[in-house]
């Protein structure tokens, strides 16, 4: 493929994430990378300060967060140079409109979002593995011409989104991937604090083997559900409720019920009538509770 000069303005965890792994793409060249955070140490050209005169580049990654894109935005529109390309930014909750100032520029708007966690006081942890599976992409047809080329160089999947699909998959990534870590949480505080670490040490290999059988699983269409709301235990299921009424708190018991109604739901979607012989639980698990504490 043509070679791809880039200038990357921004280097969070999420930028210097996505440079790593483009940088493993043919062809693909970092020639300046702009952090006026200094948020990390980076063995490319760096500049603390935008210039005046950008350099060529047929890529301008924006990897700022949300909120400052549109002050970078309409600072990049008052610089000269270089010819427009396309300019991409990383994050799949901001609007590709942000880039409206420099679409009528003549630039090639593109959403760029790497479908990854990137926590960043581990960077540790995602440094050593620079290759990122999943991308999403949206744009113009000419940026997601160039950034799909650039990512089947990498061997990677990506889904051409539209852009009234960009917040759910965003919502997805973070479901799964943000909310993951406070669902391991939640369960730790039915514990004194003092056993906490102890659970901890029991749960993440539980929650890696269930991760497994979802992967192991996908090939037959069917989720690997199992438990107690599965096999249709009322009784364990009603001592789990009576249990989080007297010793958890409000939020954990309405988290159980939310997601058991969740897979309740799901399961009957299948055929499956888990809660056949006790409709009162079903009722009790299907009753969304309202703001002001009631039931519907």
């Amino acid at each position: 493929m043509p070679s791809i000069r880039c200038i990357c303005i921004g280097a969070g965890a999420a930028g210097r994430a996505v440079l790593k792994a483009l940088s493993r793409a043919h062809g693909f060249q970092c020639d300046l990378l702009i952090d006026r955070s200094r948020r990390g140490s980076h063995d490319l050209p760096i500049r603390r300060d935008v210039p005046k005169v950008l350099p060529d580049c047929e890529l301008l990654l924006l990897a700022v967060q949300d909120r400052e894109l549109p002050a970078l935005v309409e600072e990049l529109r008052h610089r000269s140079g270089p010819k427009p390309g396309v300019v991409a930014h990383l994050s799949a909750a901001t609007p590709l409109a942000v880039l409206n100032p420099l679409q009528a520029l003549g630039w090639q708007p593109a959403l760029l979002h790497p479908l990854q966690s990137f926590p960043p006081d581990h960077s540790d942890l995602w440094e050593k593995e620079p290759h990122i599976p999943w991308w999403g992409l949206c744009g113009t047809e000419a940026a997601t011409s160039m950034l799909s080329r650039l990512l089947d160089s990498l061997g990677a999947q990506y889904r051409v989104l539209d852009e009234d699909e960009q917040l759910a998959w965003h919502l997805s990534a973070v479901w799964v991937s943000n909310l993951l870590p406070a669902l391991l949480e939640q369960a730790l505080q039915l514990w004194a604090p003092e056993r906490r670490g102890e659970m901890r040490s029991a749960l993440l290999p539980i929650m890696s083997q269930t991760l497994r059988h979802q992967e192991l699983a996908q090939a037959s269409g069917q989720p690997a559900f199992s438990g107690p709301l599965r096999r249709g235990d009322t009784v364990s299921l009603r001592r789990h409720l009576d249990w989080l009424a007297e010793h958890g708190s409000t939020r954990a018991g309405l988290s159980y019920r939310l997601l058991s109604a969740t897979l309740l739901e799901l399961l009957e979607s299948r055929g499956e009538n888990p809660l056949a012989a006790d409709p009162a639980l079903r009722a009790e698990l299907l009753a969304l509770p309202r703001p002001d504490g009631r039931e519907d």
